[in-house]
């Protein structure tokens, strides 16, 4: 593939990308949820894990911010239930499979936060494509 068609390929997928969040945030605030985009990332320095404020995606050539949040995981999103609020963290995954990096991530947060987490990916029914959820 030449650099054009990649560019044109990457782009095509971060759109696709945005628009299944968008999705998934539509369809969780439907059902009641308060969803938060998040801003903060973990990050391992010397093996310790820290939840940092993500760092701003730069594209040196138009000189512009390309990406603010692009935290992990992408949602936090809470209910608030008449006996108590449930929190939980939300990853988007087109395919729902999570690289060696992420899956250490959610590790992290589960041990120190013990809030649930799950990735949210898309699964054809028929001719519909269908939001499930699945918990790590």
């Amino acid at each position: 593939m030449e650099k054009e068609e990649k560019r044109k390929q990457g782009r095509r997928n971060r759109i696709k990308g945005r628009q299944f969040e968008n999705k998934v945030r539509q369809e969780l605030t439907d059902n009641g949820w308060l969803v938060f985009k998040n801003d903060h990332n973990v990050e391992f320095i010397n093996d310790k894990g820290y939840f940092l404020p993500a760092k701003k995606k730069f594209n040196p050539f138009t000189k512009r911010i390309m990406m603010i949040g692009s935290g992990f995981p992408d949602f936090v999103c809470i209910h608030p239930s008449m006996k108590h609020t449930i929190v939980q963290f939300i990853e988007c995954k087109m395919n729902k499979y999570l690289d060696k990096i992420e899956r250490k991530r959610i590790k992290w947060l589960k041990a120190h936060f013990h809030i649930p987490c799950y990735i949210a990916f898309q699964e054809k029914e028929g001719r519909k494509n269908i939001i499930k959820y699945m918990e790590v």
